[in-house]
């Protein structure tokens, strides 16, 4: 999770700085001439780092939740100490308010590009008779960017000490497994070829021994070529 959680925060921040660059670059919106082209590239943008942010978030919430739910019937299965489930809760409750309130920071950064673009109609006057909402939409998004890192900082973390609690349970259950015999990691004992050969040979030795004393017998009882023609006679 380590690994993955550094790749989608790399990819969703690099999103975020190329939308920023972007309007930066465009300006105010309701200075500007006619093609828009970069204001229609920016809102696109915007919408695909909004997504893209809310799914990171999203991923890190849904892990929390189902890991420390795991750790919890792990524990109450195997009679393990509360503590250590309770040490992955912990985990989930630091990371989950700040997982939230970057979502919420970033509606935030949206709702403020949605007042400063004109498209929307709102003709919102500036901000104190003086700031354009463009200059408050450009504001709010560094603040959103320097939040969004501040959170990454926190969320790592908390993945790293979860992650941390489960190769503990996971210790703790490999080790009862293995003094009830419930883990079958033992194979047993094969059979080496030269035992395999000499039991089959042994096999094969007695049965031709008992082959040749029936034989043997056989021969006996009926006697001779020379014994059976002196029997006959002239």
């Amino acid at each position: 999770m380590d690994r993955i959680l550094k790749f989608l925060v790399m990819v969703a921040l690099a999103l975020v700085l190329t939308t920023g660059i972007i309007g930066y670059v465009m300006g105010n919106p309701l200075e500007m001439e006619r093609p828009r082209t970069l204001k229609t590239v920016h809102f696109l943008m915007g919408i695909v780092t909004s997504l893209a942010v809310m799914l990171v978030n999203g991923i890190i919430a849904t892990y929390f939740v189902g890991t420390s739910r795991w750790c919890k019937e792990v524990c109450q299965t195997y009679a393990l100490p509360d503590e250590m489930w309770r040490k992955a809760d912990r985990c989930k409750r630091t990371a989950f308010p700040i997982t939230l309130a970057g979502m919420l920071v970033f509606v935030g950064v949206v709702s403020f590009g949605a007042m400063a673009d004109p498209g929307t109609g709102l003709n919102l006057p500036p901000l104190f008779g003086t700031i354009s909402w463009a200059t408050v939409h450009l504001l709010t998004a560094i603040l959103g960017v320097a939040f969004f890192l501040y959170a990454f900082r926190l969320q790592l973390r908390a993945v790293r000490a979860n992650h941390a609690v489960i190769e503990e349970i996971m210790d703790q259950v490999s080790e009862i497994r293995v003094a009830k015999g419930l883990d079958g990691d033992e194979e047993p004992d094969e059979e080496k070829p030269g035992d395999s050969a000499g039991n089959v040979s042994d096999e094969d030795s007695a049965f031709k021994q008992d082959s040749a004393t029936g034989q043997d017998k056989a021969a006996q009882q009926a006697g001779s070529p020379q014994d059976q023609i002196s029997e006959i006679g002239p």
